[in-house]
């Protein structure tokens, strides 16, 4: 079972990183160790935008969800990409922890288009998060992943015009012990061993 959800889990990192999307969104660091009674410290990226000049991102309105019997949510920071908080040049209208495992994240810029695109660089730091291990073992491991919010005001991810982007790519980020992936000539004995099986299940049958 363990084996199972190892490999589903670095099946789904691998294609929630797509380099043809227009927007990209990561969590930093993308593995890190930790275990119970840990603070861990994780930065919501952003990036694959033009720098300089349009695109833009001008809101987004995304979920970062984790497991709640693993993770406590202790508080979240925003940076400045889509403009100052403290001067007015975005609004948070983020919610929180709405939810056990679900806090919601959103920030609109008020800043000019011309202004919004000519500053924003093509990657940087949109949130930092903060989280504290409730209970991990030492060799396991748990997820924090991104998600768009449904159901807004605006779209979840938009350029400075307020148009939507589509498509975003998402990375999730592993905190703990990385799982061990069997080597390939593993699989391709269990394979045989699994047809073998089956082979002498049939001619027992027939």
């Amino acid at each position: 079972m363990k084996i199972i959800k190892s490999l589903l889990l670095v099946m789904a990192l691998l294609l929630s990183n797509v380099s043809s999307a227009s927007l990209m969104l990561w969590l930093d660091p993308a593995e890190q160790p930790g275990s119970t009674g840990d603070d861990i410290t994780l930065t919501l990226m952003a990036g694959g935008l033009d720098a300089g000049g349009p695109v833009s991102l001008g809101a987004f309105d995304l979920d970062i969800l984790f497991d709640p019997s693993v993770l406590s949510f202790t508080g979240y920071t925003f940076f400045d990409g889509l403009g100052d908080l403290l001067f007015f040049e975005a609004l948070d209208f983020s919610v929180g922890e709405y939810a056990p495992g679900a806090v919601g994240l959103s920030e609109v810029s008020l800043l000019p288009p011309g202004v919004l695109d000519a500053t924003q660089p093509a990657e940087f730091a949109l949130a930092e998060l903060t989280f504290h291990i409730d209970l991990l073992d030492a060799a396991d491991f748990t997820i924090v992943s991104i998600s768009p919010s449904v159901g807004g005001f605006f779209p979840p991810f938009s350029d400075s015009l307020g148009l939507a982007i589509d498509p975003v790519a998402m990375r999730s980020a592993l905190i703990g012990t990385p799982p061990t992936v069997p080597e390939p000539a593993s699989f391709v004995l269990l394979s045989l061993a699994l047809a073998l099986v089956a082979v002498r299940k049939k001619l027992k049958l027939g």
